[in-house]
């Protein structure tokens, strides 16, 4: 129909409209049957037959002046209806409308509340450059076309002017809808719509509040370069696709509580004026906030990110919180910036965890903590308290170049030991650094682990934590090993006197070591005193004691079974024989008992409580005298002065090692 035949149409009411429709749509269900009909993806007939068709069923107000309220509720427009240009001075309602073909209202003007609420668009509704004055209310209205290429819109709403209101809640858009550029005046409202293709609103002013809440975006969601200039409420929205905010501008509070992304999400240059909150935010894929600005508190408490995320550049001008947060993969937060109070307690990084250049004017709490991946707050510039109490770490962490006004609390901070038999190497094309001959021993799979406690040591030199500066100076020397120092070349004094402090006593840190080996040495000597007796001339109890097993002549298995039995045996009989009398070569003591006391005097040797008559009893109880012309001398084996100048040397280290770890114990915090 042309326009005055429309008009005139209209102006029947309902009922005779809806008439028609229906007998023109019963005849497109022909053309279809016949195979007549021929129609592109955009509405423009490809025959002659479909083309007849289309100009008798077009609907033709383009240009009209509504001069008072139009009503078109319940209407079917079986063709193509044509509303560009329309002013609307009243109310428009076209509640309940059905646009079974294209809907055209680009450049049409709704100076009064625009009713379009369950209105069903089967094919593109385009309202390119409307102008509504007024209410616009778009509730459960359905845009069912859906889009055959991500260039193809269905929906359209460019540079759309909402002066006031905009109510699009739980409205349905089957293909690729458009905002670009659209100016919200009043507030703007989605929520639980439903984006089942690309929603675009790339350029959009909302001035008024935006509200998303538990709004469903199926395909990508564009809003990049969006002006949000009061509240932006995104609570519980699903993003199963990409979504992008970059350079969006967040003048009010931006609310993305209990978010679910599904794709990648980008807030690159994204600025947030006002408090930005993603508690419990779920991001499913890579997530960018590279150069964004929160100018007020940012709260991500419990967010989970499943894939990396970068924070590069970004600025965080108030309180920020990323308490329980989760980073299943890479965290980078290089040249960060966060003037005020920044939390990560109880956070988890599944994965390498980067704070390169990162600037704490804040108090940050890292407390709690769990890094189960290289962690990095190398170069990092700390103005207030730097927490990592509590911290635990699967790898040491990097503080090279770090520098803080306040050092940091490493309070009960937890490293995993970074010594294995099979270590991962870190690094491309490194290689194992142990001899052959020490494959068995442990190492550090990073060269660069020694100078990390170095620094560690340093810093918590710095809080005087004694503790934790002895940790880190044993497990500095550890890392050492075969890679700064060698076994057979350089650094080898520092290799072995390292490797027996460690042993020995824990790196000065063990009481129990030095004292259980202390005890342990004084009954073995007492039996190598015991073994260097003469078996001739013994009295008492002789036999007390046997000879030491010799060794087998010939080397076989079954012989040197034998002689291991035997030699436990011969050991087992010594220690039970202890305190025992007899078996004296002279005298009537007990020779285990003798052993022993010697055993004690050799250890404790700087006590001075060795006297003559003592000597004489000990040595003339063990070893006997030897006939010379003055009269009988003490008989004292070369052995067992070689054992006890050995004694005096052992007991002597181990007397240090346990009192250096008592005076670690006394000092520490």
């Amino acid at each position: 129909m042309n326009q005055e035949e429309t008009r005139a149409h209209w102006g029947k009411g309902e009922e005779p409209w809806n008439a028609w429709a229906l007998e023109m749509l019963q005849r497109k269900q022909a053309l279809e049957e016949s195979g007549q009909w021929s129609l592109d993806w955009f509405g423009e007939g490809q025959n002659a037959e479909t083309e007849a068709w289309l100009s008798e069923a077009k609907a033709d107000f383009s240009g009209v002046e509504f001069a008072s309220d139009a009503s078109f509720e319940n209407f079917v427009f079986p063709g193509p209806a044509i509303f560009e240009g329309a002013h609307f001075l009243g109310t428009a309602m076209f509640a309940n409308v059905h646009f079974t073909h294209v809907a055209r209202f680009q450049g049409a003007r709704f100076d009064g509340d625009a009713t379009l609420k369950q209105v069903k668009f089967y094919h593109i509704a385009n309202f390119d450059d409307a102008a509504f004055a007024s209410a616009a209310d778009f509730e459960k209205a359905e845009f069912l076309r859906e889009t055959t290429g991500p260039l193809v819109p269905a929906a359209r709403f460019q540079k759309t002017q909402f002066a006031s209101r905009a109510d699009f809640r739980g409205a349905k858009f089957s293909g690729n809808a458009e905002f670009i550029r659209t100016a919200f005046g009043g507030n703007a409202r989605f929520d639980e719509a439903e984006f089942q293709a690309d929603g675009n609103f790339e350029g959009a002013v909302f001035e008024g509040t935006a509200g998303l809440v538990k709004t469903r975006f199926l395909g990508a969601a564009k809003l990049n370069q969006t002006r949000f200039r009061s509240e932006a409420r995104f609570g519980e929205a699903e993003f199963l696709k990409d979504v992008s905010f970059e350079d969006a501008e967040f003048t009010g509070k931006a609310i993305f509580r209990v978010v679910k992304i599904g794709g990648a999400a980008t807030f690159q240059n994204a600025r947030f004026q006002q408090d930005a909150r993603f508690v419990e935010a779920q991001f499913a894929g890579t997530s960018i906030f590279r150069a964004a600005k929160f100018a007020f508190g940012a709260d991500f408490g419990s967010v989970g990110f499943t894939k990396p995320v970068e924070f590069l550049g970004c600025v965080f001008g108030g309180d920020t919180s990323f308490e329980k947060a989760l980073f299943a993969e890479s965290a980078d937060f290089p040249s960060a910036k966060f003037k005020a109070n920044i939390s990560f307690s109880d956070a988890r990084f599944l994965g390498s965890a980067n704070f390169l250049q990162a600037t704490f004017r804040g108090r940050a709490s890292f407390r709690n903590v769990a890094f189960r991946g290289p962690a990095s707050f190398a170069a990092v510039q700390g103005r207030a308290p730097l927490v990592l109490a509590g911290a635990r770490f699967a790898q040491v962490p990097s503080f090279h170049d770090a520098s803080f006004r306040q050092p940091p609390r490493l309070d009960n901070m937890l490293i995993a030991d970074p010594l294995s038999r099979a270590p991962v190497w870190s690094g491309e094309g490194r290689g194992d650094p142990r001899p052959r001959l020490f494959r068995g021993l442990k190492t550090c799979g990073d060269p660069e682990f020694a100078s990390r406690y170095r620094r560690l040591r340093n810093l918590a030199a710095d809080t005087q934590d004694h503790q934790r500066e002895r940790e880190f100076f044993a497990q500095e020397i550890r890392c050492r090993r075969f890679w700064q120092d060698r076994p057979l070349g350089r650094g080898l004094a520092r290799f072995w006197v390292g490797w027996l402090y460690g042993g020995l006593s824990n790196f000065g840190r063990s009481l129990l070591r030095p004292m259980a080996l202390f005890l342990i040495s004084i009954f073995a000597f007492a039996l190598v005193y015991l073994g260097a007796r003469r078996p001739d001339g013994l009295t008492g109890a002789a036999d007390a004691l046997p000879d030491f097993p010799p060794w087998p002549a010939q080397p076989k298995f079954a012989a040197m079974l034998d002689w291991a039995a035997s030699a436990l045996g011969w050991l087992g009989h010594g220690l039970a024989g202890l305190f025992s009398g007899g078996g004296c070569i002279a005298g009537d003591g007990g020779a285990t008992g003798e052993a022993l006391f010697l055993s004690l005097k050799n250890t404790f040797f700087f006590l001075g409580w060795e006297s003559t008559d003592a000597a004489r009893r000990v040595y003339g109880c063990l070893y006997g005298f030897e006939s010379a012309p003055g009269g009988p001398l003490l008989r004292v084996p070369l052995s067992v002065s070689t054992a006890a100048i050995a004694q005096n040397l052992l007991g002597a280290l181990l007397i240090g090692l346990f009192v250096i770890a008592v005076r670690n114990l006394l000092r520490a915090r």
